[in-house]
């Protein structure tokens, strides 16, 4: 499935973060993007990725030039679920994170769903996609984490996405016990990466909500 016909320029987000005076470090996860392929080499939805983000937490504050410097979190997608169950597992915890964006989190069952699967079907790629990631993906959600955010989240969804289950985005946002925002994109096109290409377009309610919290 081709998500959006051209390249998403996220380098263009990230040069407004830095004129902004932002420091940015940028990574893949594990079997995805540019980075090596770990493991059997498939993706895992987002919990057995959470090493990979805290050891970028980490690096970025144990590194000399940003020791003692506040973090925020631009977690996009499966980075939002990796996120989120960081915060579950209590895994943030003593670094010195400000913010966080959490854009479009989808959780598997729910993708599994909208992809219109019949039941026989989904019972048999969720097993595959189980076996091969090493826990049962259906039941696993980082739904049950959300409430155990401890830093204020902005939550950003296209309303016109494809693959939008509403009543989850709703869910998420409503268990959110600290500061939070809605951002909800319209008129932006229904292919689910519409809402990532909006960030390389129009930063500025990112930057707005990170600066609140330097």
């Amino acid at each position: 499935m081709k998500m959006w016909p051209e390249k998403i320029h996220f380098l263009l987000h990230v040069k407004q973060l830095v004129e902004q005076g932002y420091s940015v470090f940028m990574y893949d996860f594990r079997n995805d993007g540019e980075s090596d392929a770990f493991s059997d080499g498939y993706c895992g939805w987002g919990p057995d990725v959470v090493p990979d983000l805290i050891a970028a937490v980490d690096y970025v504050s144990n590194h000399e030039t940003f020791k003692n410097a506040s973090i925020d979190l631009l977690s996009i997608c499966m980075g939002s679920a990796a996120t989120t169950y960081a915060y579950g597992q209590a895994a943030l915890q003593g670094y010195n994170i400000k913010a966080m964006v959490a854009i479009q989190p989808m959780r598997y069952v729910d993708f599994l769903k909208v992809l219109g699967l019949p039941g026989f079907l989904q019972r048999w790629v969720n097993a595959r996609n189980s076996e091969r990631v090493g826990f049962e993906l259906m039941s696993k959600s980082f739904a049950d984490d959300v409430k155990k955010i401890s830093v204020p989240t902005l939550l950003v969804q296209n309303e016109d996405d494809q693959y939008l289950v509403k009543e989850s985005v709703d869910q998420f946002f409503n268990d959110l016990t600290v500061e939070k925002e809605m951002l909800w994109l319209s008129g932006i096109g229904k292919p689910r990466a519409a809402g990532y290409n909006y960030l390389t377009k129009s930063p500025k309610k990112v930057l707005f909500w990170f600066d609140r919290f330097m």
